[in-house]
């Protein structure tokens, strides 16, 4: 599911969420690529996303969302228990560079695991 550039909001990442969270675990699990892109979430948005998030997902797109340390932090939880996952983008945010060195390190230490940020 790929919505990149789509003027999503947090309000409107919060209806995604609840659109992922109304499905059955099933339904869910089937999705493995996700991106918002280059829309303005901000860390309101990215929390209510990773409540819903499947850890089958393979790739993560959350590329220039607005997304400081408090949604960052979130993210790299949910980025570290997911186990299916091999890919994880989120450059171009608001993270500060300690929270970005975390997120360093979580590339380094996740074998088959690719960070950019």
């Amino acid at each position: 599911m790929h919505l990149r550039r789509a003027g999503i909001t947090a309000d409107g990442a919060a209806i995604i969420a609840s659109a992922l969270g109304s499905l059955s675990k099933e339904e869910r699990d089937r999705l493995q690529s996700f991106s918002l892109s280059y829309n303005e979430i901000g860390d309101d948005g990215a929390i209510n996303l990773v409540a819903t998030l499947p850890g089958t997902i393979y790739e993560l797109g959350m590329v220039a969302c607005s997304i400081s340390d408090r949604g960052g932090e979130e993210l790299l939880k949910w980025a570290a228990n997911a186990k299916e996952l091999g890919m994880v983008c989120v450059e171009g945010n608001e993270m500060s560079e300690k929270m970005r060195d975390r997120y360093t390190r979580l590339d380094k230490s996740s074998p088959g695991l690719t960070v950019f940020v």
